[in-house]
């Protein structure tokens, strides 16, 4: 738990660091482009694991900025659940334990909020759908044998929020926290989890 904590403090110790960087003020055109990439943990699905990723934007106008994001989280499954096994031929219930890692891929908008007396500062709303892909892994049948756990992808929606702070007119970082609820037909893939995040990015603007 300490390390989620340090993770916090040195996000934002960063972010009011950035207070005395020169005069900063951000893109909002159409057409902005944003390249961006990011560390954090996921909490969740099991266990709580780091992940790092990246996103790509373009802005739509002032306000709206359609996205796409990969996300890579190690180890984030490792849970015991009971589920139904099919073992030739034969459906029946019993208690699996899975350790896997995850892939994140959606799109989505970012809804900002600049504010008029320091255009430096946006907080933004997200929201997203896309693919959770479960990574191939193993399956353990506590008191039984060991099975190939295949690949999967899921349905899996998320929300949240976060605030981007420009240090320079294309260079700035970003902290975020979102929460994620896939849709799956197995009970160990579909409960919600969260997701923590701190990054940089660029902008390109025209």
């Amino acid at each position: 738990m300490k390390y989620k904590f340090r993770f916090v403090l040195i996000a934002f110790t960063a972010l009011a660091g950035l207070r005395a960087w020169g005069q900063n003020v951000s893109y909002l055109n159409a057409g902005t482009v944003e390249f961006g990439a990011f560390g954090g943990f996921a909490g969740g699905l099991g266990r709580t694991a780091a992940g790092a990723g990246a996103n790509f934007a373009v802005a739509a106008n002032r306000w709206l900025l359609p996205y796409f994001e990969f996300t890579y989280f190690p180890d984030l499954l490792n849970r015991t659940a009971e589920e139904e096994i099919v073992a030739q031929g034969t459906g029946r219930r019993v208690q699996v334990r899975r350790k896997n890692s995850f892939s994140d891929f959606h799109g989505g908008i970012h809804l900002r909020v600049p504010f008029k007396r320091n255009p430096s500062v946006m907080p933004y709303f997200a929201f997203g759908v896309g693919g959770l892909r479960k990574n191939a892994g193993q399956a353990e049948i506590v008191g039984g044998p060991r099975l190939p756990d295949p690949e999967r992808t899921d349905l899996a929606v998320n929300f949240g929020g976060g605030l981007r702070w420009y240090a320079r007119q294309n260079v700035g970082i970003r902290i975020e926290a979102k929460g994620y609820k896939p849709n799956s037909d197995i009970p160990a893939f579909n409960d919600p989890f969260m997701k923590i995040t701190f990054g940089v990015f660029y902008i390109w603007g025209r």
